[in-house]
């Protein structure tokens, strides 16, 4: 063993020891810069159930959001269950972090969910910084994220058995606002603040069974989100699409008791004219969203009526410096679900 693998040992047993009894600002900062390199420089590829990518590539800045998200939902401990349908498309995200975490030493200075709450701060940084401005005196909105430690991780991290239910992509505003105060204890300003994360990456097909970007550019943290619902040129429709069943293969015994695989429920989304794409659980902050217990909408974009929270979104359209600075205070609170003990680095 060379006398620098020798002394980086050494360094860390204190904390390998100690369980995480100490953080200084100097670590998050050397954690950090790495976490920037990488969300900055890599695109996973996604691949589909068949193998192959359709020349899909994701850039990692959306899915690390996205993975704070689910790894917080029953409290932030590093864990994933890839056998839940709802968290395909994190397993690139889980490897690159998992690749630099083990690997380079980090997994000696902080939790894995630490080290996930502290990429997801990395990565709104990046995607802010990607934001549009021209003139000579422009300047951009930033988010302010404060990044505490003490996450614990569970026994089995990065994965889990565990189900945790997410919310129902077909539902109204009144399912929106009970799931995320009874999981984050947001309040209705705080639930359409966190919703315009969705300004980052895009949903697919072969994954969530939806397609589409919900903004025209999806690496880019801003109020695009709301500026596009609130857009009377962008004629939403919604339609719904049944991903087809899988063919029997051929030569297939006959069984005459064979139960019929029952028959698959459409996804409804709104698609937006030229571009765009909306779930219900969007539309329904500035729509009154009447919907079939399929999902399916009662009344059409335009004769749906305000909802509750559409003058929030009309504010947050309007106001990009102030949906950030509302958007970083609820994105702290949901990357610190489950704890009250966090604490700042020393």
């Amino acid at each position: 063993m060379a006398r620098f693998e020798i002394w980086l040992v050494v360094a860390f047993i204190p904390s390998l020891v100690a369980g995480y009894n100490s953080l200084s600002t100097k670590q998050v900062s050397e954690a950090k810069t790495r976490l920037r390199t990488v969300l900055k420089n890599y695109k996973a590829v996604l691949t589909t159930p068949g193998g192959g990518n359709g020349g899909l590539t994701t850039p990692l800045l959306a899915t690390a959001v996205r993975l704070n998200f689910h790894d917080c939902v029953g409290g932030c401990d590093g864990c994933i269950n890839f056998a839940n349908e709802d968290n395909k498309g994190l397993e690139p995200i889980v490897k690159v972090l998992g690749d630099v975490y083990d690997k380079e030493g980090f997994s000696a200075v902080m939790s894995r969910a630490d080290f996930w709450a502290l990429a997801g701060i990395a990565a709104l940084e990046l995607a802010a910084e990607n934001q549009r401005c021209r003139g000579r005196f422009c300047s951009v909105p930033k988010p302010s994220v404060t990044f505490k430690w003490g996450r614990k991780d569970c026994a089995s991290s990065p994965t889990t058995k565990d189900m945790r239910e997410l919310p129902n992509n077909h539902g109204d505003l009144a399912h929106v606002k009970k799931y995320f105060r009874e999981e984050f204890g947001l309040n209705t300003r705080e639930v359409v603040a966190l919703m315009g994360a969705h300004t980052l990456g895009a949903a697919h097909r072969n994954q969530s069974g939806f397609a589409g970007r919900w903004v025209p550019r999806r690496d880019e943290l801003s109020n695009q989100f709301y500026q596009i619902l609130v857009n009377p040129n962008f004629n939403w429709t919604q339609s719904g699409f049944v991903r087809p069943q899988r063919p029997l293969r051929p030569f297939r015994p006959f069984r005459p008791n064979r139960p019929t695989p029952p028959p698959r429920t459409p996804k409804y989304q709104w698609d937006g004219n030229p571009v765009g794409f909306m779930l219900n659980t969007d539309v329904c902050l500035y729509k009154n969203l009447k919907l079939e217990a399929d999902g399916k909408s009662k009344c059409t974009f335009n004769t749906c009526g305000a909802s509750e929270t559409a003058s929030i979104v009309s504010e947050y359209a309007a106001n990009n410096a102030l949906w950030m600075k509302e958007f970083s205070k609820v994105y702290e609170k949901m990357i610190s679900n489950g704890y009250d003990d966090l604490k700042l680095p020393g």
